[in-house]
């Protein structure tokens, strides 16, 4: 938080012989290692977002919620052997819902 307020107002917190870049140099690398991002990306994200890059990564942190849907209308039309396909679906559906479950495990 120190190094946004002293870009806040680089005028008058900042380090003689600091220069602004690196201060942006040392808040990318924080950024990177509090958020995961790698060094390109998170340079990126600066550039697109100069003033609102926290309130950018901190929305991305949010977790959003998971949800399949399947469409039943008329499924014979659309593929004759549909009926075949529903046990390998469903089996694909419980991958998904075993591999968000162990991402959210380890996130935390």
């Amino acid at each position: 938080m120190l190094l946004i307020q002293v870009l806040g107002d680089f005028s008058q917190r900042r380090d003689p012989e600091t220069s602004r870049s690196q201060y942006l140099g040392q808040l990318r690398q924080d950024f990177c290692s509090y958020y995961g991002y790698n060094e390109f990306l998170m340079e990126k994200l600066m550039d697109l977002f100069p003033q609102d890059i926290m309130e950018f990564l901190e929305a991305n942190e949010v977790d959003r919620p998971v949800s399949a849907t399947l469409s039943l209308c008329s499924p014979t039309v659309v593929c004759p052997a549909y009926h075949e396909m529903i046990p390998w679906l469903l089996l694909y559906v419980h991958a998904v819902a075993i591999w968000v479950t162990a991402k959210r495990s380890n996130a935390m």
